[in-house]
């Protein structure tokens, strides 16, 4: 291995002179260089190296271009291009070349290598590595895309690009985006023989033999492009005529025609297809692309009548494109196309009520943005926010509201200045969906708004609004599911006031709730709920308090591994006694998994044993349990790097006496 490196290190001399030469590096840069690189070295050739040394490796020498390329510009350094410019680009390129030697399968590593080939521009490296990925990952699309994409846009090469769209079909033949991207091709192409016709001045209009899309050699036409990848000129004969023909037919999508009509029957079912087929031809515009959208569109109304997903694409293409202004007409053709799809599918079917108020808000959103700078669409954003509402109305009388859609709802409510609608509504949400959080929290939110409005204005002396408001807090306690019900108790615990009533009820209540749990989840859930009530507590009431319901908690099952990094650290005059017990209790119940619990606790041994905490351990104690903790560790509590970590913070400790 040392003769390995040693090699390596060699072969380096006459780049690193030529950068030292040249001024970019320092001499005692240069051997900071070299030392750096040989950590590395030594780190690939070990037996058991790891993908982040290899992904180590490239970030440094990525920044140590960064930092030649910083100096030149600065510096002013002038002349051409040699070994200095050149030989970090040359070892990242041979770094990555190691690491996918060893981890061949690893598709993301072939895929930065890609990436970092096209950043430095290293075009002929780029064409290497897309065909040694290609070899080993035949069936991943995103690779047959990027040679093609290559081919194409850099090399301008049509033939080879439609060579290899054909060739990862054969592998991928079910890839949306594969269909979508050969496509998008196919026009860009079209759009570009255009263009250079227009340049040159020769007519693009259709000859009057390619009006037709039938005719004898109509489908041998397209059996041939699909097959060869051949131009359609010369596949459909040599006659001046027909290649006349087919070429006006090249310029009005013919291929890109051919192309769509495989996709189509290629994917009978995909509606995720479709979609990308309509986005992959929204970017390019000449007179046969719209009758390719028909295509498409037509296709989603025989196929996928019973779909409030296909109905929602069929409705949006009547939308403008992006940032046009608002237009009257096309909205209601939009809406026209909605309203069908309610007919089709019946109105108590709630995909085509959600894509329905889903476009409403996002048009409604757009005409705010807009009425900032235009008053003339004030107006039809108010006339968009009435149908946005009535619509939502509608859905909510037919029960076909989500519990996406009532927060929606409630939120426009609010935004279009109705506040008890908004409430009004959030709470019908809790009664059709009592088990969504999203829902709940939302109501309670506002719950809370009028529990306040009613305190500050005096017309609640008898404080009977925080009493409705604590029971509709535990009605939601009992009705969500328990992995969500943490935002709740945080809710709650922000609405009530340490001492008073409400809030020992919920601390009563959090006692119970938490003795129901067999065990907290590791971080985060009731573990954080607990902590923030303590904090609470102490912040308000003092340490006496907190320290009265922090032993009431820890009478309950492991409350989660992320009490005692957020309590110990808030708590700070807690005993001693308190504060190692709560960091014990969560070892046993999560020291096999969670490396940070061990790092925590060293920290607080750290912070004891140098007196920094307002309990300082005397005598021999806290060096006893460091003794402990660095011989649990090994024994296989904590696993991988993070045993690494923590063995350090331990041994840190260790060494502290």
């Amino acid at each position: 291995m040392a003769e390995t490196v040693r090699y390596l290190m060699e072969e380096m001399i006459p780049e690193l002179e030529d950068l030292e030469k040249k001024g970019y590096f320092s001499n005692s840069e240069i051997k900071q260089v070299v030392q750096k690189r040989q950590d590395f070295e030594y780190l690939l050739k070990r037996r058991t190296a790891l993908k982040t040394d290899y992904y180590r490796y490239i970030e440094y020498e990525s920044k140590l271009e960064e930092l030649r390329r910083y100096r030149k510009k600065r510096g002013g350094i002038k002349g051409k291009k040699g070994l200095a410019e050149m030989c970090m680009i040359r070892r990242i390129h041979f770094i990555y070349e190691r690491a996918t030697r060893k981890f061949k399968a690893d598709l993301q590593l072939w895929l930065k290598w890609v990436e970092f080939c096209k950043r430095s521009d290293s075009t002929k490296q780029l064409s290497k590595v897309i065909t040694k990925a290609l070899q080993r990952h035949a069936s991943v699309a995103a690779l047959w895309i990027e040679a093609a994409v290559w081919e194409f846009e850099h090399n301008s090469n049509v033939s080879a690009a439609r060579t290899l769209m054909q060739q990862g079909l054969r592998t991928c033949k079910a890839d949306e985006q594969m269909w979508a991207q050969y496509l998008r091709m196919e026009l860009l192409y079209v759009a570009k023989l255009r263009a250079r016709r227009k340049v040159l001045g020769v007519s693009s209009a259709p000859a009057a033999a390619a009006a037709t899309d039938t005719g004898p050699d109509a489908d041998a036409a397209e059996d041939s492009v699909m097959e060869t990848g051949g131009d359609l000129a010369v596949s459909l004969g040599t006659d001046a005529a027909e290649a006349e023909a087919a070429a006006a037919d090249v310029l009005q999508g013919g291929v890109a025609k051919v192309v769509l009509k495989a996709a189509l029957a290629a994917l009978p079912a995909s509606l995720a297809a479709r979609k990308a087929l309509l986005t992959a031809m929204a970017a390019v515009t000449f007179p046969g692309v719209k009758r390719l959208r028909h295509m498409v569109y037509d296709d989603l109304a025989e196929n996928f009548q019973s779909d409030g997903a296909a109905w929602d694409l069929r409705a949006r293409r009547h939308c403008p494109h992006e940032g046009a202004p608002f237009e009257a007409a096309a909205h209601g053709q939009v809406l026209q196309v909605y309203q069908q799809g309610l007919a089709a599918l019946g109105e108590l079917d709630g995909s085509v009520h959600e894509h329905m108020t889903n476009y409403l808000g996002e048009t409604l959103e757009d005409l705010l943005a807009q009425a900032a700078d235009q008053d003339t669409q004030m107006e039809a954003a108010v006339g968009v926010g009435a149908q946005l509402l009535s619509a939502c109305q509608d859905a909510h009388s037919k029960q076909a509201m989500s519990a996406a859609m009532y927060v929606s709802w409630a939120n426009w409510a609010d935004r279009l200045g109705q506040p008890k609608m908004a409430l009004k509504v959030s709470r019908l949400g809790c009664e059709r969906h009592p088990t969504s959080a999203d829902v709940w929290e939302l109501r309670l939110a506002k719950e809370v708004v009028l529990a306040d409005q009613l305190a500050i204005g005096s017309s609640d002396p008898s404080g009977k609004g925080r009493d409705k408001l604590m029971a509709c807090f535990r009605t939601a306690l009992a009705h969500i599911p328990a992995e969500a019900s943490p935002r709740v108790w945080l809710q709650a615990l922000n609405a009530t006031t340490p001492g008073s009533s409400q809030h020992t009820d919920l601390s009563n209540l959090l006692v119970t709730a938490l003795s129901a749990c067999a065990r907290g989840a590791t971080t985060g859930g009731m573990g954080h709920v607990a902590a923030a009530f303590v904090q609470k507590v102490w912040d308000t009431q003092g340490a006496s308090s907190a320290r009265v319901l922090y032993k009431r908690l820890m009478r309950g099952p492991a409350l989660g591994a992320s009490t005692p990094g957020s309590s110990s650290g808030s708590s700070a005059a807690a005993t001693t006694e308190l504060l190692t017990e709560l960091h014990e209790a969560a070892l046993s119940a999560y020291g096999e998994s969670e490396a940070d619990l061990w790092l925590s606790y060293a920290l607080y041994e750290v912070q004891q044993m140098r007196g920094g905490g307002d309990h300082h351990v005397a005598g021999n104690e806290s060096p006893a349990r460091s003794h402990r903790l660095l011989a649990d560790v090994p024994r296989g509590r904590v696993s991988g790097g993070d045993a690494v970590a923590t063995l350090q913070s331990l041994m840190m400790v260790q060494g502290i006496r």
